[in-house]
């Protein structure tokens, strides 16, 4: 089995398998994604690469910016089902 060689790569891999399974993914970056919509679904993966030295990606500002603001309610994401890939590059002491 190959690695897969980017972020998006692995994205689409794992839309691949969640269709697979029998689910209706959608792969999508996070700068094209009506974040607004993220209450409304019923499980979200996030595959995420930091930039630079750790940073966010410049494409999921605005997408963490809606999860930071101070008026979402508490509960709103309550009945969402979440699994996070956090990928890193290892060159990279922090």
């Amino acid at each position: 089995m190959s690695l897969p060689s980017t972020l998006q790569d692995f994205a689409d891999r794992v839309g691949r398998e969640a269709a697979r399974r029998g689910w209706a993914p959608v792969v999508l970056p996070a700068d094209a994604y009506a974040v607004a919509g993220l209450p409304d679904e019923g499980a979200a993966v996030f595959i995420v690469a930091t930039a630079g030295q750790g940073d966010p990606p410049a494409n999921a500002r605005r997408f963490w910016r809606f999860l930071m603001r101070k008026s979402l309610p508490p509960t709103c994401l309550a009945g969402l089902g979440v699994a996070v890939f956090g990928l890193g590059d290892s060159g990279y002491p922090n």
